[in-house]
């Protein structure tokens, strides 16, 4: 005998045709919502979607979520749009999609917790435009040193550039911004301070500025003959230098500062390096010691005709 089965949406008549007398037509799952043309994706009870080897997507929008929190991906992921609906979330921080236009990133390797910057296969970083190092850090270990280290204001900013070789010195060149600051090369410390002191110096005549509209507060030399009388001109050697090169003749700026305290310069305790050198060795300005002896001679000269003027009965 035929008999009629009641379907979701419709009922089986003994008049129907014999073929679909036993065929059922059945959903089987739970269904929370419904599935319409316009769904692309229908998730189920849990929300999830797992174990799923491509996703392709021609845009992405976060609708009414608060943004995407969280994403994990093992291999690639690749969206033509991301629409200014939400902000990106990397490791806890949020960064707006005015922010960033675009994010491309290539995996050469791993990444650690004790690495701050991770460069690619060429290890080339370009077109920064501005980068900040800790000056507690190390920049670059490797068998030489090479890095600029800079502070200070935009008006008042002491650079370095240095380096240090192996078993060697510190070596380099640097600057002070403000006018009439130092230029530095330093050959003995990573101050950067120019200590030319071991050896000497070779090189073609130099003219010192002194023009007079540069000076101000203009007096006569207070130093001359009685000054000169009282200097200690040496003959010494240098600690650095080697047995077959000959001694050397000047002046201790220790013994001259009493004297001629305005051309000696540096500071006596000033402690030694790891190398055994001064940083801010004290110094004589030898330049400067031409108006003394200048004086001194003129002085001796005024005595001279005073004893020639006598001497005439």
């Amino acid at each position: 005998m035929r008999k009629s089965f009641l379907m979701p949406s419709s009922l089986m008549s003994p008049t129907d045709d014999p073929r679909n007398d036993y065929r059922l037509s059945y959903t089987t799952g739970i269904t929370l919502g419904q599935g319409g043309a316009n769904q692309a994706l229908t998730l189920d009870g849990s929300r999830n979607v797992t174990n799923i080897n491509s996703l392709t997507a021609s845009s992405i929008t976060a609708g009414s979520l608060s943004g995407l929190t969280s994403l994990s991906v093992s291999g690639t992921l690749t969206a033509t749009t991301v629409k200014a609906t939400s902000d990106i979330q990397v490791n806890g921080t949020s960064y707006s999609l005015t922010q960033l236009d675009r994010v491309n990133v290539t995996t050469i390797g791993t990444a650690q917790a004790s690495k701050a910057l991770v460069l690619d296969a060429n290890r080339s970083a370009s077109n920064i435009y501005n980068l900040t190092i800790d000056p507690n850090g190390t920049v670059i270990v490797c068998s030489t040193l090479k890095f600029w280290n800079a502070a200070g204001t935009a008006s008042n900013t002491l650079a370095h550039m240095y380096y240090v070789g192996v078993q060697e010195g510190y070596g380099g060149v640097g600057w002070d911004n403000t006018n009439g600051q130092r230029v530095r090369i330093g050959i003995t410390s990573q101050d950067g301070t120019w200590a030319g002191y071991p050896n000497s110096i070779y090189g073609g005549p130099y003219t010192n500025g002194s023009d007079r509209r540069l000076k101000t507060d203009l007096r006569d030399c207070p130093h001359g003959l009685s000054t000169v009388m009282q200097m200690r001109p040496r003959v010494f050697r240098w600690k650095s230098s080697d047995d077959t090169e000959p001694d050397s003749i000047g002046f201790i700026a220790q013994e001259l500062q009493p004297l001629v305290p305005e051309v000696v310069s540096g500071d006596e305790s000033c402690p030694e390096d790891e190398n055994g050198m001064i940083a801010y060795p004290m110094g004589i300005e030898m330049a400067s010691i031409t108006a003394v002896l200048c004086k001194a001679i003129q002085e001796l000269t005024a005595r001279v005709e005073d004893l020639e003027h006598k001497a005439v009965p």
